[in-house]
């Protein structure tokens, strides 16, 4: 049997929960993955001065993986004296498959919640949130 890395990442989570602990996840549904483009961006202080306090440059490549339901966001930021890449990973997860896996782990979910307002998820390709408790 093969594990995943989210499933490795899950059992530490659940272990170092106690029974009635909770847990909070938001993700995107495969629908959102319609949604992404690819193509790059360049600017200085890319992101209104997000990845640094100082100037920079900052490049961005976004990639698409439809048949893995992913995306990367690739960035790579060049300050005065340094330089660093980020591999920013996103996959898209249905609720009922991250339910699953969450149950695998020792979870229990209830229904997916709006991820922005935590009213009932409206489905679509909006965000959602799940909340975990440690069974």
């Amino acid at each position: 049997m093969v594990i995943s890395a989210r499933s490795l990442l899950l059992g530490r989570i659940r272990a170092a929960l106690p029974e009635g602990g909770l847990l909070v996840l938001d993700a995107f549904p495969p629908d959102a993955l319609s949604d992404r483009k690819e193509g790059t961006e360049i600017a200085e202080r890319l992101w209104d001065g997000f990845w640094a306090a100082g100037d920079y440059v900052g490049l961005k490549a976004s990639f698409v993986y439809p048949e893995a339901s992913a995306a990367l966001d690739r960035f790579l930021i060049v300050e005065p004296d340094r330089q660093r890449e980020v591999f920013a990973w996103l996959q898209y997860l249905a609720p009922e498959q991250l339910s699953a896996e969450l149950a695998e782990s020792g979870f229990e979910t209830g229904a997916p919640l709006d991820a922005v307002t935590g009213l009932p998820w409206a489905g679509g390709a909006e965000a959602y949130a799940l909340l975990a408790t440690a069974c």
